[in-house]
């Protein structure tokens, strides 16, 4: 790619140009090699749908949508074209898709949407582009704590927030979530609203992201400041914050190639009898569970759907995060923190960790409140005792693969 192009198109198939569902569609102006100079890609063309209108065009990667947009643009040629297809005359559809965050060579999937439910795939471009360089930088690095509720993420943010070059907002139980305000903004600042009527500049991208930077390095710089930590250039400095899934880690990782990322993972079952027991003491369904008629329901929708999506987060990263058992944390505290230092490239010397273990372990009835086992080894393997025989069956079999993949047994 040249010096001012950020995206080349490798390859456009187009997929459904006829069909049994469709009159015709065409991608305009989006052929291989074409390069952009700019973070998103102008997708402008048309669908007519045979026994069902065409109501919307979506934009995927990985199975995930990124763009909806309906097919409503008014497109003279294609009315001359079908003169009898009455709704030829606004059959345009146009968007701008950014690619901030995806994968540096990464496939775009369009798929029509008809009025009777019919999706018909259109077609298939495959593209690569350059990462976001916001030429800024920045004085911490994010550490990424990815795990569910209930998983010991709370007790493992309290250890890590007790080394001197680890800050965390000290707000219990560590639940401020910073950067992903930011990355949704700078998602939203880099992307054109309208490809054809907007002008865009191809420095707004790495100055809105060098903008989000510098604003996350004041934060957390203030908070180290009242906690009497020194943020040094020379030495590496994290800000750490946990995580739910959120869908711009990727482009947190892509703006900040010395992030680090680590998954904590428990038990399953276990996570399931600790967010029942807790909804429990607290008297309130919470983790999502008053959406569900039945534990049973619950661990059929919430509990799997999350597992899975911890399963393919590690799959997907486990070249670059670190993995930390739960179980791990609780027997053998100093050889895992030492490990998750060690990969974090900070001081992990037997008198750092047991620095961090004292200062983290002073008993308050916040901790207290936010326990539901009479200490922390009795919390594992706790769904056996905890949970009744028919959950513990439909544990196994609908957790089995993320169970699995994470060394625990199923029986």
């Amino acid at each position: 790619m040249t010096q001012n192009s950020f995206i080349e198109i490798l390859q456009v198939q187009k997929l459904s140009q006829e069909s049994e569902s469709l009159i015709g569609f065409n991608i305009d102006s989006l052929q291989k090699g074409k390069k952009i100079d700019n973070y998103s890609i102008s997708i402008v063309g048309w669908v007519l749908g045979k026994g069902s209108p065409a109501v919307a065009v979506e934009f995927l990667n990985g199975g995930k949508v990124l763009q909806k947009v309906p097919v409503s643009k008014s497109r003279p040629g294609v009315e001359k074209r079908f003169p009898k297809v009455s709704e030829a005359k606004s059959s345009g559809f146009a968007a701008a898709v950014g690619v901030l965050g995806l994968p540096p060579v990464a496939n775009l999937k369009l798929r029509c949407l008809l009025a009777d439910g019919t999706i018909v795939p259109l077609a298939d471009i495959k593209f690569r582009h350059e990462p976001l360089d916001s030429g800024y930088q920045p004085r911490l690095q994010p550490l990424v704590l990815n795990s569910t509720g209930r998983s010991g993420s709370t007790w493992f943010m309290r250890l890590l927030s007790q080394h001197p070059a680890i800050v965390a907002c000290p707000i219990y139980a560590y639940e401020t979530r910073v950067w992903p305000f930011w990355m949704q903004l700078l998602q939203f600042l880099s992307q054109r609203a309208n490809p054809i009527e907007t002008p865009f500049q191809a420095d707004y991208p790495p100055k809105a992201a060098a903008f989000c930077q510098e604003t996350l390095d004041a934060f957390y710089e203030h908070i180290a400041e009242a906690q009497g930590k020194i943020i040094s250039s020379s030495e590496l400095t994290y800000f750490v914050e946990k995580n739910a899934f959120n869908p711009n880690l990727d482009l947190l990782t892509e703006i900040y190639p010395q992030a680090k990322e680590i998954i904590l993972v428990r038990d399953f079952r276990d996570v399931a009898s600790s967010i029942l027991a807790f909804n429990k003491k607290r008297g309130n369904d919470g983790f999502s569970r008053n959406k569900f008629k039945s534990d049973e329901e619950y661990i059929k929708g919430v509990m799997k759907n999350a597992s899975s999506g911890l399963r393919e987060r590690w799959k997907k990263r486990r070249q670059e995060a670190y993995l930390v058992h739960y179980e791990d944390l609780i027997l053998s505290p100093e050889k895992t923190l030492k490990g998750a230092l060690e990969y974090l490239n900070l001081d992990n010397s037997q008198e750092a960790i047991a620095n961090m273990l004292e200062k983290a372990s002073e008993n308050t009835a916040y901790t207290q409140w936010h326990q539901t086992s009479s200490n922390a080894k009795d919390s594992i393997g706790r769904w056996r005792q905890d949970l009744e025989p028919s959950l513990q069956k439909l544990c196994n079999r609908v957790l089995a693969d993320a169970l699995r993949e994470f060394g625990y047994s199923v029986n």
